[in-house]
C-alpha cells in the first residue's frame, strides 16, 4: 500500500470502527508520526481536526498513531475472500462465517443431496469434533449443524458459489493480478484467459456480493471488483464511503448487469447517485437509507420544472426506466410535491415506494399518470398533519398495500363545537370525540387497501369497520348541529335576533367544510350504507354517566355443547365505559370474576339475550356492540 503518507484520504478501521485518513504527520506535544482521522460516526470523535486538517461534521475526528497495532487497513479482495471462506480448521472457518453464509451453504447443500440440515441445542462448553458453534448475544447457546462437514465443501469450493457474504472484511482494493489480463482486461465484454488467480476464475458465479462495511475509499474500486463477475445481480455496499472519481470508463462494464443497489447509510450526495444512474440501466431496487437525504435537487421542485416537464415529457430519459423498489427511509425529505416530480420523471416503473421516517407533512392527490403503477408505499413515521392527506391516497390507481402508522395526523382530535356558533362542547364524552379504534379509522379512510400497516384487510373488515366509522362520525355531526343550533337560539331569544335563521342556513355548509377536513369519505360511505340512525343521549350532557353503562359480568361454564346449555357460576354487576376497548374488558373482567389464568372466551347476550355476539376483536370498543344497561357478558375459561 505504499508509505504513510500514501495514506490521505485511505478508509481504515480501529477497533471496529470506520474512518478516513485526513492528516499524516506530527502533532504537537507528541513525538512520532501520527494519523487524523475522520470517524464515520462522530461519536467517536474528539475534535475537529485543531487546525490540521478539515472535517465535515464538527467533533468527529480524532488523532491515532501510524504505528499502532489496532490500525487496520484494507485488504486486497481475493485476501479477503480466502480467510473468510478457506480456513485450515473448522473453528476458523465457523467464526468467521455470517448466518448468511451457512444458509446459503444449507440451502445448497439440501437442493444437492436431498438432505435437510437439522439443529440442536446444546452447551455452549461442550466441544464437538465437527460443527458450527454460534453465540447468541446475551446467551450462552451453541448451534451444531449436523453434516457440517459438507456445508464445509461447499462454502470452500468458492467456484461453486452463487452468494458471496463479505461484509466488514477491511477490503478496499484490487491486485492486478486479481484482475485478467490487468487493466486492458476488466471490461467484461473482454474475454481474456481466465488465468487462476484471478476474480473471475475464483468465483466465476457470483450473483450476490455483499460488500458492506468494508473500506473502499471509491467506486472505481468497487467497479475494478464487479466487472469480473459476470453475473452480478446484486451489489450490497452498506456503511460504506465511496467517492466518484471523474474516470467512468469502467463504470458500466462493471455495472450493466446490475438489479439490486443497496447503499444504506453511506452518506452519499444524491447528484453522485443520479451521475451513476445511467451506468446501472437495468437497475430494479435501490436502497438508500439513512443517508441524511433531503432533497432530490433543486430541479424537480421548482414550478417552472414542473411545467416544462409535463409540457415536454417525452423528451426526457428516466435516469432508471426499469426501476420498481425505491427504498429513501430514515432520511430527511420534506416535499412531496419534489418526491413526486423525481418519482414521474426517473421512475416510470416503480412499485414499491419506502419513504418512511422521513418529515413530509402532507401528500397529493395523484395526477395523470403519477405513481400509476404503484402498489406499496410506507409513509409511517413522516409528519403527516392533515386527513385529506391520508385520503389522498386513495387517488393512486393500483395501490393497495399502505403503511401509514406514527404520524401525528392520527393524534388529531376533530372539533367538539362548530367555532363560528359555539356552545358547551356535547361530544366530551368520549364516544364522539374518539370516532373509532385507529384501526377501525384507517381502514375505513383508504379506500382500496387491502394490506394496512403489515395487516391483511379482507372484505369482512372492511364492512366492519366502514359501518362502525360511519356511525361514529355520523354521531359527530349529530352533536355537532345539536349544539350549535342550541347556542343559535340561545343568542336569538336573549337579543330578540331576528337573524336567527341565516345563522342556521350558514351552519349547514359550517359542517359541510368540517366533514370535507376531517371524514372527506363520509358522503361516499352514507351512499354505500345509507345514512345511519343516531340515538343521542342527553344533547348537552358532560355526565359521567351518559359515558357509562350497567353489564352484568358472568362467569359461565358450557355443560353440553350441543345441548349449549350454560351454568352461571359467579355474576358481578359493574358499570364500564362505552369507550372501553375489548382488551381492556378483558383485563377487568378477569379481575371481578377471580379468574386466574387460561384463555377467556367472551360472549355478549345483548338485548336481554336476544342477540348473542362473540367478542373477539381486541380494537372493539363496548359502544360498538350496542348493549343495553342490563345486558350480561358470559365469560368462559379455557
Amino acid at each position: 500500500m505504499g508509505s504513510n503518507l500514501d495514506l490521505v484520504g485511505t478508509r481504515i478501521a480501529v477497533d471496529g470502527r470506520r474512518g478516513t485518513v485526513r492528516y499524516v504527520g506530527s502533532v504537537f506535544g507528541q513525538t512520532g508520526c501520527w494519523l487524523g482521522i475522520e470517524w464515520d460516526d462522530p461519536a467517536h470523535g474528539r475534535h475537529s481536526g485543531e487546525g490540521l486538517f478539515t472535517v465535515n461534521l464538527p467533533g468527529s475526528a480524532s488523532f491515532v498513531r501510524a504505528t499502532s497495532a489496532k490500525l487496520v487497513r484494507p485488504r486486497p479482495f481475493l485476501a479477503a475472500l480466502r480467510d473468510r471462506y478457506i480456513s485450515s480448521s473448522n473453528s476458523d472457518l465457523a467464526a468467521s462465517l455470517t448466518a448468511r453464509d451457512v444458509a446459503t451453504a444449507a440451502l445448497a447443500l439440501h437442493n444437492s443431496v436431498n438432505n435437510s440440515a437439522t439443529a440442536e441445542t446444546t452447551d455452549y462448553s461442550a466441544q464437538r469434533s465437527s460443527g458450527l458453534g454460534m453465540r447468541r448475544p446475551g446467551e450462552e447457546v451453541a448451534v451444531e449443524m449436523v453434516g457440517w462437514e459438507k456445508v464445509r465443501s461447499l462454502l470452500t469450493n468458492l467456484a461453486s458459489l452463487t452468494i458471496l457474504g463479505l461484509a466488514e472484511c477491511a477490503i478496499g482494493w484490487v491486485e492486478e493480478q486479481e484482475l485478467e489480463g490487468g487493466n486492458a482486461a476488466e471490461s467484461k465484454d473482454v474475454m481474456a484467459d481466465q488465468a487462476p488467480g484471478t476474480i473471475r476464475a475464483t468465483c466465476p458465479l457470483v450473483e450476490d456480493l455483499d460488500l458492506s462495511r468494508n473500506l473502499f475509499a471509491s467506486w472505481q474500486a468497487v467497479a475494478r471488483i464487479a466487472c469480473q463477475l459476470d453475473h452480478l445481480a446484486s451489489l450490497r455496499l452498506n456503511n460504506n464511503r465511496l467517492s466518484l472519481l471523474p474516470d467512468h470508463s469502467l463504470l458500466t462494464p462493471a455495472f450493466n448487469s446490475l438489479k439490486i443497489l443497496a447503499l444504506i447509510s453511506t452518506l452519499m450526495p444524491w447528484d453522485e447517485m443520479e451521475a451513476l444512474a445511467p451506468h446501472m440501466p437495468n437497475l430494479t431496487a435501490l436502497h438508500f437509507g439513512l443517508n441524511k437525504l433531503a432533497s432530490f435537487g433543486k430541479k424537480y421542485t421548482t414550478i417552472e420544472y414542473s411545467a416544462d416537464f409535463g409540457s415536454n415529457a417525452q423528451t426526457y430519459s428516466p435516469l432508471f426506466p426499469n426501476l420498481e423498489t425505491l427504498n429513501v427511509e430514515d432520511n430527511q425529505l420534506t416535499s412531496w410535491s419534489e418526491l413526486t416530480n423525481f418519482v414521474k420523471q426517473n421512475t416510470p416503473s416503480l412499485v414499491i415506494l419506502n419513504v418512511g421516517n422521513n418529515v413530509i407533512t402532507s401528500i397529493s392527490p395523484a395526477k395523470d399518470d403519477e405513481f400509476r403503477h404503484l402498489k406499496f408505499l410506507n409513509v409511517s413515521k413522516n409528519k403527516i398533519n392533515t386527513y385529506m392527506s391520508i385520503h389522498a391516497m386513495n387517488s393512486f390507481s393500483k395501490l393497495v398495500d399502505i403503511r401509514v402508522k406514527d404520524n401525528p395526523v392520527f393524534d388529531l382530535q376533530p372539533p367538539t363545537t362548530v367555532s363560528s356558533f359555539g356552545g358547551s362542547a356535547a361530544s366530551a364524552d368520549g364516544v364522539v370525540l374518539s370516532h373509532c379504534s385507529t384501526a377501525d379509522e384507517t381502514i375505513s379512510r383508504l379506500s382500496k387497501a387491502t394490506r394496512i400497516n403489515g395487516g391483511v384487510v379482507s372484505e369482512r373488515d372492511r364492512s366492519d369497520a366502514e359501518m362502525y366509522y360511519l356511525n361514529k362520525v355520523a354521531t359527530w355531526i349529530y352533536y355537532l348541529r345539536a349544539t350549535a343550533t342550541a347556542a343559535i337560539s340561545a343568542v336569538a331569544k336573549s337579543t330578540s335576533d331576528n337573524n336567527a335563521s341565516s345563522g342556521v342556513n350558514h351552519l349547514e355548509s359550517k359542517i359541510d367544510a368540517l366533514v370535507t377536513e376531517f371524514h372527506p369519505r363520509y358522503h361516499e360511505l352514507v351512499r354505500i350504507y345509507g345514512v345511519p340512525q343516531v340515538t343521542p343521549t342527553s344533547i348537552t350532557s358532560n355526565a359521567l354517566k351518559d359515558r357509562l353503562i350497567s353489564l352484568v359480568f358472568c362467569l359461565a361454564q358450557e355443560d353440553s355443547e350441543a345441548a349449549a346449555t350454560v351454568t352461571i357460576v359467579k355474576r358481578v354487576e359493574k358499570k364500564v365505559p362505552l369507550s372501553m376497548a375489548l382488551r381492556a374488558l378483558r383485563a377487568l373482567v378477569s379481575r371481578v370474576l377471580g379468574v386466574r389464568g387460561g384463555v377467556l372466551k367472551i360472549r355478549g347476550m345483548c338485548e336481554g339475550g336476544a342477540r348473542v355476539v362473540e367478542l373477539e376483536e381486541e380494537t372493539r370498543d363496548i359502544g360498538y356492540y350496542d348493549f343495553v344497561a342490563g345486558d350480561e357478558v358470559h365469560v368462559f375459561v379455557r
